[in-house]
């Protein structure tokens, strides 16, 4: 019976470059289903994507093999062509259907890498990677603060001491962000951004027909206007080509007497 600190490796993968970058857990050869075993609950089934490419019907083969047979079951891509799009569509869908993980590597070190942290994490509860973040009024306005783009925990902390509050933070003018040491002028123009831009984005004035269609604007309001500009065009067109019809000066004296 192998150690319970050690991932158990099928005689499948015999040959496997992958075995020879695994160096911070121990491993050995067991008569198992899925590829790598690193724990009671978690199976890995390794596949490099030029191989299927070559056997698409492989992979299915192998999820139906192990589906359900533990509470995780990843499968593992060595991403080793060029073409991916396609492919990983596929493997996509795939694993989901068997309730598996794709995860993709892209060099056999990295493909040890994650053998070894499953193995490592195997009893460890979610917290243990998950970000800390003080529980205090403080550490919970850095954490907010740092969410901005560019803005740092120093920055944060900065603020928070000069400004006391979020509160006094968002009322904040663009020379108040730039006078704190080591803000500047870009880190203070994205704070009021953020602190002032909406968050749903509207859209421009679009193009249509090489008219700018004027927003709140009813369906055609502006090809109605253009075609209004286009008429008043042409009747001042055929205004200046009518010939005007001209008189004497000494006739239009006599029509006038003749009134």
């Amino acid at each position: 019976m192998p150690p319970a600190n050690t991932v158990l490796v099928s005689q499948r993968q015999q040959g496997n470059p992958v075995l020879k970058h695994i160096r911070t857990v121990r491993w050995t050869f067991a008569d198992v289903v899925p590829d790598y075993i690193c724990g009671s609950n978690t199976a890995i089934l390794f596949l490099s994507l030029r191989y299927h490419l070559l056997q698409p019907e492989y992979v299915l083969h192998r999820l139906k093999a192990v589906q359900r047979g533990h509470r995780l079951t990843i499968l593992l891509l060595l991403v080793d062509v060029d073409e991916v799009v396609k492919p990983l569509q596929e493997l996509h869908r795939a694993a989901m259907g068997a309730d598996a993980v794709l995860i993709c590597a892209w060099s056999n070190e990295e493909c040890a890498r994650y053998i070894e942290t499953f193995k490592a994490y195997e009893s460890r509860p979610a917290s243990s990677i998950m970000e800390r973040t003080d529980m205090d009024y403080l550490g919970r306005l850095i954490a907010a603060l740092t969410s901005v783009r560019g803005i740092n925990k120093s920055d944060a902390f900065m603020l928070a001491s000069r400004s006391g509050s979020l509160a006094e933070v968002i009322k904040g003018k663009f020379n108040d962000f730039a006078s704190c040491p080591g803000l500047g002028p870009i880190k203070a123009r994205r704070l009021v951004d953020a602190f002032n831009l909406p968050f749903k984005k509207t859209l421009g004035p679009s193009i249509v027909g090489g008219v700018a269609a004027v927003p709140n604007s009813q369906p055609g309001a502006g090809m109605g206007q253009q075609a209004n500009q286009q008429v008043q065009q042409q009747q001042q067109q055929q205004q200046s080509q009518v010939p005007i019809k001209t008189e004497p000066a000494d006739q239009l004296q006599r029509q006038q007497t003749s009134v």
